[in-house]
């Protein structure tokens, strides 16, 4: 979920920044380091140590110069997602990938989601050979946009054995993200309706609280989701009824799933692979 590993060819990506204004060039990296720097924005990847078992964090911190915007997991109307591609590591193997909370902000006339402040992306990674040296390559693949929208695209790499120890820049990429709803205490349900055009949400949200309350949502590749459409009141919770955007031509095969971030205020929960069910035609 949250098209976190697959590498989208640039060229594909960049029909998404049309509407915005594209630049033609993209800034990227020539050599291989730990951190990337262009006019619009520094990359910077920062590793924990290994623990014996060979697990550990790192982070790729995203520093926008003021002004400048980058792009949630699904970007909304216009723009692109992160890209982030670990293939060409050895013996350093991503598990799992976590993205901050993203805001909502229209440019040119299109709806988007993401991110207009400094931010950091949480990686959760292992060592197959524990014992072993490693060497993590991280190519990344942004959209950053203020009047026109420049693709960035870098190659990092540092080898967490030996890197300067950053545990306190990683504990603060994880403690940034939103609180993982395992129990599906506070996302409790979804649905999409027979013609698979609106996505709706249950939450256990009071409805006095929905007012300062949004949902974004991500799903499968070819599932694009808007803004809540409407936010309505059922038995004491709150349900959030978001627009499908895009869908695939044919039906899902398989059950359907989607990631969804519910935030209020400055706090934010997340539930993960949340089970979708299509409703009958009447």
């Amino acid at each position: 979920m949250f098209r976190r590993f697959a590498l989208v060819r640039p060229m594909a990506l960049l029909a998404a920044l049309l509407p915005l204004g594209i630049k033609d060039a993209p800034a990227q990296s020539t050599t291989p380091g730990a951190v990337f720097k262009a006019d619009t924005v520094t990359l910077s990847l920062v590793a924990e140590p290994p623990a014996a078992d060979g697990r550990f964090r790192a982070a790729l911190t995203i520093d926008l110069e003021p002004g400048w915007k980058t792009y949630w997991i699904d970007p909304g109307e216009a723009g692109i997602p992160p890209m982030i591609d670990t293939s060409q590591s050895r013996n350093a193997e991503l598990e799992e990938v976590g993205y901050p909370a993203p805001g909502r902000y229209e440019e040119a006339g299109f709806e988007t989601n993401g991110y207009s402040a400094p931010l950091a992306v949480a990686l959760t990674l292992r060592k197959p050979k524990p014992a072993d040296s490693a060497s993590l390559a991280v190519s990344v693949f942004l959209g950053v946009c203020h009047d026109v929208c420049i693709p960035v695209q870098a190659e990092l790499s540092l080898d967490p054995d030996t890197a300067p120890n950053e545990t306190g820049a990683v504990e603060a990429a994880f403690a940034a993200l939103p609180r993982r709803d395992e129990a599906a205490s506070d996302i409790s349900g979804a649905s999409l309706d027979p013609d698979m055009t609106t996505l709706s949400v249950e939450t256990t949200l009071a409805p006095t609280q929905a007012h300062d309350a949004d949902l974004f949502v991500a799903g499968p590749k070819g599932w694009t989701f808007g803004s809540p459409a409407e936010i309505r009141s059922l038995g004491g919770r709150t349900v959030f009824e978001v627009p499908v955007l895009e869908k695939p031509r044919k039906e899902p095969s398989s059950a359907l799933a989607v990631d969804a971030v519910m935030t209020l205020g400055e706090t934010a929960v997340e539930a993960r692979e949340l089970a979708v069910a299509i409703k009958p035609r009447t």
